[in-house]
């Protein structure tokens, strides 16, 4: 019984949180809301299906428990279910290998929300104390992700404006020498093109005839 309460709040909880949790000042929230909108009708095959199992098993798996349920009890919550899920772990999967610290930060920062979505349903069943406590501990873990997110980003940024600061400087002390480079280039582009377009008009130089070969006179006979 309490289980099928469980999956009942957390079927009506699993967008709502998720809205909650899309602060429009927690950086990982905007870049989510963008694919979220983007994959509405995310197709379900069975081949997402056995991929989200499998991170869901992996990053938080008494969370499927609550899907197996879902799929055999309220299939429309169920497919909602794996579209977001399917949506998130598609979404982090990408980063692995090509951003190894984004990756991280983001599957962790998933497996928080996705234990405050569980909490949260456990809480509207009944407000006890050690729920709450552990809705906080996350809620600061949650925070120290967001946090280092912005760092990271804040981290990019610097780097950005250093290479632009670089190519300002290069293009202030260079300018002339910059600018001798890009025309002579351009005058011997327009000089290759002109010469093209004489051989073009004037057509090839016909080849020289050979002369006909000359007969061999027969001795009289």
């Amino acid at each position: 019984m309490k289980l099928r309460c469980t999956i009942s709040l957390l079927s009506l909880l699993f967008l709502g949180v998720a809205r909650a949790q899309n602060d429009p000042a927690n950086p990982l929230a905007l870049k989510n809301q963008a694919a979220s909108k983007a994959k509405t009708d995310l197709p379900i095959t069975a081949e997402r299906e056995t991929a989200v199992m499998a991170f869901v098993q992996q990053n938080h798996a008494e969370l499927k428990e609550l899907l197996t349920h879902l799929r055999e009890n309220r299939r429309k919550d169920y497919e909602r279910a794996i579209r977001e899920l399917a949506r998130d772990a598609e979404r982090i999967g990408q980063l692995k290998g090509r951003d190894n610290a984004q990756y991280d930060l983001e599957l962790k920062a998933w497996t928080i929300k996705s234990r405050i979505q569980l909490l949260t349903a456990q809480l509207v069943m009944g407000d006890k104390e050690e729920i709450r406590s552990q809705l906080k501990t996350l809620l600061n873990e949650q925070m120290d992700v967001r946090m280092a997110v912005a760092k990271r980003e804040r981290e990019r940024a610097t780097q950005r404006l250093a290479k632009l600061d670089q190519e300002i400087s290069r293009l202030e002390n260079e300018r002339q020498k910059i600018l001798e480079n890009q025309l002579q280039i351009l005058t011997k582009s327009a000089a290759d093109s002109k010469n093209k377009v004489k051989v073009t008009k004037n057509g090839p130089k016909p080849a020289a005839k050979k002369p006909p070969k000359g007969t061999v006179n027969q001795p009289d006979k």
